[in-house]
């Protein structure tokens, strides 16, 4: 609410008025440029794979370079599924249905992340990855 004051009026308003409401809009495109242009690319993914190379037991910078190898294919995956999913809460959820609904779909992503992206090597089949 301090960074986007206008987010939780908007989100109350009905479709015909958050059209109209470009103080709302404004808020609503603000939220959506923070989360996915600059959390997801710029630190969701480097965690993401940093994490993953210290977990294998891989240097750090491994994790990097995998993250650079990955880099638009993630990109546009995340996008695809958390700009509509954050248009819609952000556009009309209550700001205490916002964290169940952001919860609920990331349990989503994020077996779909561990599938796409959870072995070791990039070359490993996922099924010889979870075997072992």
């Amino acid at each position: 609410p301090r960074l986007c004051p206008a987010a939780e009026a908007f989100a109350a308003e009905s479709l015909r008025k958050k059209i109209t409401d470009a103080r709302g809009l404004r808020a609503l495109a603000t939220q959506l440029f923070i989360e996915n242009g600059i959390n997801n690319p710029i630190l969701y993914f480097p965690c993401f794979y940093t994490v993953q190379a210290i977990l294998h037991g891989d240097a750090l910078t491994d994790g990097l370079v995998k993250y650079r190898k990955h880099y638009k294919e993630d990109i546009l995956a995340i996008w695809r599924v958390w700009i509509p999913a954050q248009l819609l809460n952000f556009a009309c959820s209550p700001l205490w249905l916002r964290v169940p609904f952001t919860a609920c779909v990331s349990f989503g992503w994020t077996a779909y992340v561990s599938f796409t992206r959870g072995a070791k090597h990039d070359d490993e089949p996922q099924l010889i990855a979870a075997e072992r």
